[in-house]
């Protein structure tokens, strides 16, 4: 049984980084509510890409002021389908996939461009890739109690390179609606490379908000692996997901002792949505909503 060391803040800092993808207002509370329970006490740097312009400089401004004037905001440039990816081929003109029916139109290709980037091409990107561990965040994560420890520095002193908010089973319809080929490529991939695949098909997937130990994704099986998975299109064609892809990685190369379930979830530290106000005909009513419901609820 491994045993499992707490740490103390006066300890060396990890070498980490807190990454959000944003593209909605709601990231100014979720931000808000990250110092609040961690960040104040921990401090460590926090990164907002977008694809494009997302949030004014306004927004911008006020959360610099407000929260932490060293939060870094980068606008990506606006990506491409890949040359060879017909129109006809990508995930949204799927109709016969009935998540694509009812959840899935033409106007949400920017969550394609977005998976591409989280599934793999972030981690070649210079402003991640040069920290030991990173704790990957969607705008729509809420923390609403405090941590209590350095996560950070838990991963590190225990040896462990993915942490994951919460375990499931990848077999759900609407979950198998977005996997499609994806186990076939896989086990294609295992076969050419003589690997011994390490649990089961449906085996448990992190998920969001997932901690990164960088050293998987800085050697050959990576590499290998993505440019894969890459080149066979699926993240455009069946919008397979992030997390099932790095999943996949870590059950052919990596023993389930270099995992760690924070289980936060169930011990409800953090929250997924849920509030009602993630997009943007909410906005900033909803917002003071919830802020306002905190304030009674955990203060």
């Amino acid at each position: 049984m491994v045993e499992i060391i707490m740490n103390n803040i006066d300890e060396k800092k990890t070498n980490a980084l807190i990454w959000y993808m944003g593209v909605r207002p709601c990231l100014r509370l979720s931000l808000e509510l990250l110092y609040k329970n961690f960040n104040n006490k921990y401090k460590y740097p926090v990164l907002v890409t977008t694809f494009g312009k997302q949030y004014s400089k306004r927004f911008i401004k006020k959360i610099h002021q407000e929260i932490d004037p060293n939060i870094k905001f980068i606008e990506l440039p606006k990506p491409k389908v890949p040359a060879h990816i017909k129109e006809k081929e990508l995930f949204y003109n799927r109709k016969e996939i009935e998540y694509v029916r009812k959840s899935f139109p033409k106007s949400r290709i920017g969550f394609l461009y977005v998976d591409q980037f989280v599934a793999g091409l972030a981690m070649q990107y210079p402003e991640i890739r040069k920290y030991d561990y990173v704790l990957k965040m969607d705008d729509d994560h809420f923390f609403i109690k405090e941590f209590g420890f350095d996560i950070f520095k838990f991963m590190e002193d225990n040896g462990k390179l993915f942490g994951a908010f919460a375990m499931e089973k990848a077999d759900s319809k609407r979950q198998r609606d977005c996997q499609i080929g994806l186990r076939d490529l896989a086990k294609e991939y295992i076969k050419e490379n003589n690997i011994q695949f390490q649990g089961e098909w449906d085996s448990l997937v992190s998920q969001d908000p997932t901690i990164w130990g960088m050293d998987i994704f800085k050697n050959k099986n990576w590499e290998n692996w993505w440019n894969y998975v890459d080149q066979s299109g699926g993240i455009y064609k069946y919008r397979w997901g992030d997390l099932e892809i790095h999943a996949l990685y870590m059950r052919m190369y990596y023993p389930d002792s270099v995992w760690h379930d924070f289980d936060y979830y169930n011990k409800e530290v953090v929250k997924h949505s849920g509030y009602g106000m993630v997009h943007y005909s909410w906005t900033l009513k909803k917002l003071q909503s919830l802020k306002r419901f905190l304030n009674e609820e955990i203060i």
